[in-house]
């Protein structure tokens, strides 16, 4: 069989049976876990048909009404469920045809003129994975067919250079309104509070709304990593030249970045000097307040301080929040009806949100579109 024409057939045959049953006993594609075993099932039976059968576009889903009509009768379960593992496989063959085609062609070409048995380059996988979206699980599947062996390592060095690459794009937007200071806490930086036995921040109080937070004490003062003689970047005082700072307190009124939500702005008032707080983050259990100091003398390890929020920015932060609850039940609601035992998390799944004091963003995954009335 060297068109592999047989195999062919019988892949298709099998994990059509495959998806439909796990489909209907609740298991979709996915990216992790069952999902993404599901999806590499599905990919390498589309593509098996597209390139060995020359099976037109969306085939695959086509092939649920026969799988039902010959094993529906011993397994009512695919009946009721047809509609619903269609629509998945019709998604998931459509997502998956925008990139296989392209891919195919890529690698047949930068796999023609290595030897059988040789190594196919972890830098091309790479390529088509990074810029077709072409799974490398399958890259490394074709690589075999074809008496090669795929460079796992080569792969993965070049995946992580390419997301430290990313990190490193993510810290210089940071670091740009930072004076080019990197205020990140990292293992070094708690490790070192923790060694100084510095508590948690309290933060149970950026619940309460309007009201400023009196009596906190400083408990640290960060410079930024890099910035002082032990590279580690905290300073028991700091002097109020108008440059960016880290704050930790004792308790704290401020809302930090987290669950998709902005952090809070505002300031902190030591005496006669105020933090103006452009952002907020939470490592581990300490809050960090960062900003720059404004006003005279200097900020010292102990010194009682004052949080004020700003609260007129918080309140659409908040209400944009809220939408995203409400989205996710209105959602449920117009694909499924109200209590319809139909929605499981697998049907539906949030993929991440993000709230500021000018939008909200939902991200979800369905196995299908949306209509203009369903929207």
């Amino acid at each position: 069989d060297p068109e592999f024409i047989d195999m062919a057939y019988r892949v298709v045959a099998d994990h059509i049976r495959t998806l439909s049953f796990a489909i209907a006993d609740g298991a979709v594609p996915s990216s992790d876990g069952r999902g993404y075993v599901l999806r590499r099932v599905l990919r390498r039976a589309v593509r098996f048909g597209r390139q060995n059968l020359s099976a037109e576009l969306g085939f695959f889903a086509k092939l649920v009404p026969a799988l039902i009509k010959l094993m529906g009768e011993a397994f009512p379960e695919l009946i009721e469920k047809q509609d619903q593992v269609t629509a998945v496989i019709e998604g998931e063959e459509r997502s998956f045809n925008e990139t296989l085609d392209k891919g195919l062609v890529e690698f047949q070409k930068r796999a023609e003129n290595i030897p059988k048995g040789g190594v196919f380059p972890g830098a091309d996988a790479c390529f088509l994975y990074d810029s077709m979206g072409f799974p490398v699980d399958l890259t490394e599947l074709m690589a075999e067919e074809k008496g090669l062996t795929l460079d796992r390592e080569g792969f993965e060095a070049e995946m992580e250079t390419g997301r430290q690459k990313s990190r490193d794009d993510r810290l210089q937007k940071q670091m740009a309104g930072m004076e080019g200071k990197d205020m990140r806490f990292v293992a070094e930086q708690t490790a070192y509070l923790v060694g100084q036995e510095v508590a948690a921040t309290d933060d149970s109080f950026k619940y309460v709304w309007n009201e400023d937070l009196t009596d906190c004490t400083v408990k640290a003062l960060f410079l930024g990593r890099g910035e002082t003689e032990d590279k580690i970047g905290f300073l028991p005082e700091i002097l109020a030249d108008g440059g960016t700072v880290g704050v930790v307190l004792d308790k704290s009124s401020f809302y930090a970045e987290a669950g998709g939500q902005v952090y809070d702005t505002g300031s902190i008032v030591v005496g006669g000097l105020t933090v103006q707080v452009s952002n907020v983050q939470l490592y581990g259990k300490f809050v960090l307040h960062i900003g720059q100091v404004q006003g005279e003398g200097s900020l010292k390890l102990g010194d009682s301080a004052t949080c004020r929020v700003d609260y007129e920015r918080r309140a659409p932060i908040a209400a944009n929040h809220t939408m995203t609850h409400v989205l996710n039940f209105a959602l449920r609601h117009v694909l499924f009806g109200e209590g319809s035992a139909e929605s499981t998390l697998t049907d539906i799944d949030q993929k991440g949100s993000f709230q500021d004091e000018t939008k909200s963003r939902f991200d979800f995954s369905w196995n299908g579109s949306l209509t203009p009335e369903q929207l």
